[in-house]
């Protein structure tokens, strides 16, 4: 009878000990400000906190049961592979991922995963988990910086550059020079509007042609002239597949191999 009692008292023990164990994990899983989910070796969720689930903009309800690739196709491709690594090898990883999620289609995301492997006792690994840090507004303010960064390097060159110069055209030609080679761009070109023509006066080409001459503006539609003379910076970002241009507008562009430019008003 004791050792019964016994046994009783450490299945007793055990089951409030499991008990104590699930109700901290479901704790946790309500109060973690960062997404957890555990997914078995199918890649299936079998559990899923509220804060992941309104990062992937699908509900708990929904999610249970499915996987990765059905709850996220945008970025299973980057994701399972992460996974499935852990369910070979036992071993932790942790990797950053960009791409849409269902909550804000149209909208990149950037996120850190850490991966953990779930074992059971003879070794064998039954799932994974995972803890979600969504990093999209550092990444954002990491890229502002950077090109702040960028532009004041440009600046300071251009600075260096053209300081000594006295020169109206030695400095446009500079000046072109400086500003195709940031731009990593093909033409920087100075135009004046003459009439009915846009008139190049001079411009620092890579890898293409010297663009010289007179070219009627009509060619290029009224659209950009009228641009120009309200102040505005015009910009197409590509050409040949601009709907919003005329089939001779865009031809007119072809012949000068532009695909794509923006171009900053000087008004005198």
């Amino acid at each position: 009878i004791t050792e019964r009692k016994l046994a009783e008292s450490r299945l007793q023990a055990s089951e409030d000990q499991a008990r104590a164990q699930l109700a901290e994990l479901n704790a946790l899983y309500g109060a973690a400000p960062v997404g957890l989910a555990l997914v078995d070796r199918q890649l299936r969720f079998v559990r899923i906190n509220e804060t992941l689930a309104e990062i992937n903009g699908v509900p708990v309800a929904e999610t249970l049961g499915r996987t990765i690739r059905e709850v996220l196709p945008s970025i299973a491709d980057q994701v399972e592979p992460a996974y499935r690594q852990v369910l070979a090898t036992g071993r932790t990883n942790r990797f950053e991922v960009t791409g849409e999620m269902p909550a804000a289609p149209g909208a990149m995301r950037h996120f850190v995963i850490y991966h953990y492997p779930l074992a059971v006792a003879d070794g064998v690994v039954a799932g994974v988990g995972c803890v979600v840090w969504e990093v999209t507004e550092q990444k954002r303010a990491e890229a502002i910086v950077r090109e702040s960064e960028a532009r004041q390097r440009f600046l300071l060159r251009l600075g260096d550059v053209l300081g000594p110069l006295s020169d109206p055209v030695a400095i446009q030609a500079e000046a072109s020079r400086v500003l195709g080679e940031h731009l990593a761009a093909n033409r920087v070109a100075y135009f004046e509007v003459r009439g009915p023509d846009y008139v190049v006066v001079r411009n620092w080409t890579n890898g293409v042609p010297l663009l010289l001459g007179s070219f009627p503006t009509a060619s290029f539609g009224h659209k950009l002239l009228e641009t120009y003379r309200r102040g505005e910076t015009a910009c197409w970002r590509n050409i040949p597949a601009d709907t919003t241009l005329a089939s001779a507008e865009r031809q007119a562009y072809a012949t000068i191999q532009v695909a794509a430019h923006i171009a900053v008003p000087l008004v005198k």
